[in-house]
C-alpha cells in the first residue's frame, strides 16, 4: 500500500510538473508570436496605440517609402511614443521607422533643426519633403479647477499622419493668414495655433499682409480672421484681383466692429451682407452654458461640403451674442449654400438689446426665425468665365477661436474649418482630420493577448479547470489506498 501511495504521490507531481511546464511553455510562445505579429489589444480609454481610420486611409496612400526618425536619448525615450511610430511601419510596408540618439549624432540634430528629445521627423526622399515635429506638439496638459492635471492630450499620431499625407504630397495647400486690420491672428499666442492646426493638416502656412504685399500666385486660400480696422479701396481691389483669377476666401467676422468698406464689396460683388446685429436664439437646446457666457450651438445644413459631418452627427459652437447674422440676395450668377444657422427661433439683436438679454432685462428682438451663421458661395467672374471664384463668410471668428478648435473637443470646429479649406480648394476627398487621443492620468498601457480567443481559454479556463479535477481523482484515489 505504501508504494502505491508514493507512486501516485510521484506521479501526481509529475502530471502538475508538466502541466506548469506546458503554461510556462505556451506564454513563452504566445509572447514571441504576439511580439512578431502585433497581436496586440489597446485598453487604453482613448485608444493611444491603436491607428483610427482616418490614418490607415492615409497610410493606404502611401506608395513611396518614408522614414520615421523619433529623435531623442536613452533617458528620454518615451515607450508610448515609440509604441505609437511602430504601429505606422507595421501598417505600412513603406514607412521605416529609425530611433536617433540626437546626443551621439549632432549632426542630425543640426541637419533637421532638432530643438528638443522626442522630437520627430517624417521624410520622403522621393519627394524631397519633410516635417519636424517638436515635442512640444505631441502632448498637451489642461488643468482642472484645483490646478491640478486632469487630462493630457496625445496628438502624435495626428501630426505624424498629416506629416505623411505632406512628404507625398506634390503640391500641398498653400494657406495665407492675413493680418494689418488688427486680426485676432495678430494676437502671436492664436497665430500660432491656428498655424499649428493647418500645419498639422499637411498645409503650407504663411502669414500675409494685405496693407503691404500682394497675394501670391501660388495662394489656394487667403484666411481673414476677425479684422478690426476697414479695408482701403486699393486692398479690397487684391482681393477682387485674386478673385478674377479663380481665388479662394475664407472671412470669419469680428461682430464688435463694423467694417463698412468691405462690407460694401462683399454686397456688390456677392450679395453678402454681414448685419451689424447679435445673434441669440430661444430654443435652449440650441446654447450651452460656459465660464465665458453662453455657446450658441448652430444647426448644420445638409451640403456637399457638410455631409460627412452631418452624417456623423457633428455639432459646433459659436459666443451667443459675438455672431453677426448673415443676408445673401438671390442672384441666378452666384451659387449660395448655406451651411450653418440657428433653429427657427433664432433672433437677431441690436448690441443695445443684446446687453439686456445677456443681464436677463426686457429686450426686443429686430429679426425672428432662422438666422444664417455661414454661408459658401462661388461664381465665375466677371472677366473670366473659365474659372471658378469662392468665398466663405461666417458671422463669428469664434469658430476659429483657439479653444474652440482644439481638437480633443467634442465639437467639430476644427473639422468644419478643415474640410471647408480643402474642399474649396477642389481636394473635396481630402481625408478627415485624425483625431487627438486622450491619456488619462499620463499612463499608457498595451495589453498582449494571443490572436486565438481559444488559446487563451485554455491559459485562463481549462488548464486550471484540469489541474483541479486531477487534484481531486488524486485525492479520492489516495483515500482508497
Amino acid at each position: 500500500m505504501n508504494n502505491n501511495k508514493i507512486k501516485f504521490k510521484a506521479y501526481g507531481a509529475a502530471i502538475t510538473a508538466l502541466v506548469i511546464v506546458a503554461v510556462i511553455l505556451l506564454n513563452v510562445i504566445f509572447g514571441v508570436v504576439g511580439k512578431r505579429y502585433n497581436l496586440k489589444v489597446d485598453i487604453t480609454k482613448g485608444g493611444v496605440f491603436t491607428l483610427s481610420n482616418e490614418t490607415k486611409n492615409v497610410l493606404d496612400m502611401v506608395k513611396k517609402d518614408i522614414t520615421i526618425y523619433y529623435a531623442t536619448n536613452a533617458d528620454s525615450r518615451n515607450t508610448g511614443y515609440a509604441e505609437i511610430l511602430d504601429n505606422f511601419a507595421k501598417y505600412s510596408k513603406h514607412i521605416t521607422i529609425k530611433d536617433v540618439n540626437i546626443d551621439l549624432d549632432p549632426n542630425f540634430k543640426k541637419t533637421y533643426q532638432v530643438e528638443s528629445y522626442n522630437t520627430v521627423v517624417v521624410e520622403c526622399p522621393n519627394t524631397g519633403k519633410k516635417r519636424v515635429i517638436d515635442s512640444s506638439l505631441i502632448e498637451q496638459s489642461s488643468n482642472n479647477s484645483k490646478g491640478t492635471v486632469a487630462t493630457s492630450v496625445n496628438y502624435l499620431e495626428s501630426y505624424v499622419s498629416a506629416a505623411v499625407l505632406y512628404s507625398i504630397s506634390s503640391d500641398p495647400l498653400d494657406v495665407y493668414i492675413s493680418v494689418g486690420h488688427g486680426e485676432i491672428t495678430e494676437n502671436t499666442t492664436f497665430l500660432d495655433h491656428l498655424m499649428s492646426m493647418l500645419y498639422s493638416e499637411a498645409m503650407s502656412v504663411r502669414v500675409l499682409d494685405l496693407t503691404a504685399e500682394q497675394i501670391p500666385e501660388n495662394a489656394d486660400m487667403i484666411l481673414i480672421a476677425g479684422p478690426k480696422m476697414d479695408f482701403t479701396a486699393d486692398e479690397i481691389k487684391k482681393v477682387d484681383d485674386y478673385f478674377e483669377k479663380g481665388g479662394r476666401v475664407q472671412f470669419y467676422s469680428n461682430p464688435a466692429y463694423s467694417l463698412p468698406n468691405l462690407n460694401a464689396y462683399l454686397n456688390d460683388s456677392w450679395k453678402i451682407q454681414i448685419n451689424n446685429d447679435c445673434v441669440s436664439d430661444d430654443d435652449g437646446k440650441y446654447l450651452a452654458k460656459s465660464s465665458i457666457g453662453s455657446y450658441l450651438l448652430p444647426v448644420i445644413k445638409e451640403s456637399d461640403m457638410t455631409k460627412y459631418l452631418s452624417a456623423i452627427g457633428a455639432k459646433f459652437r459659436v459666443q451667443e451674442g459675438e455672431t453677426n447674422s448673415i443676408k445673401v440676395t438671390e442672384n441666378k450668377n452666384i451659387q449660395a449654400n448655406v451651411l450653418l444657422t440657428t433653429s427657427e427661433k433664432g433672433i437677431s439683436l441690436t448690441r443695445d438689446n443684446w446687453v439686456k438679454k445677456n443681464s436677463r432685462q426686457s429686450y426686443v428682438a429686430q429679426n425672428n426665425g432662422e438666422q444664417t451663421i455661414m454661408i459658401y458661395c462661388k461664381k465665375n467672374p466677371l472677366n473670366n468665365e473659365s474659372t471658378t471664384a469662392r468665398l466663405l463668410v461666417c458671422g463669428s471668428y469664434y469658430m476659429l477661436y483657439d479653444n474652440f478648435i482644439d481638437p480633443s473637443s467634442n465639437y467639430a470646429d476644427k473639422d468644419l474649418v478643415v474640410k471647408s479649406i480643402n474642399y474649396m480648394s477642389g481636394i473635396e476627398d481630402a481625408p478627415v482630420s485624425v483625431a487627438s487621443k486622450q491619456v488619462l492620468n499620463e499612463q499608457m498601457k498595451v495589453l498582449e493577448i494571443p490572436k486565438l480567443v481559444s488559446y487563451g481559454v485554455i491559459l485562463v479556463a481549462a488548464i486550471p479547470v484540469i489541474l483541479f479535477i486531477w487534484g481531486v481523482y488524486v485525492y479520492i484515489r489516495r483515500k482508497r489506498l
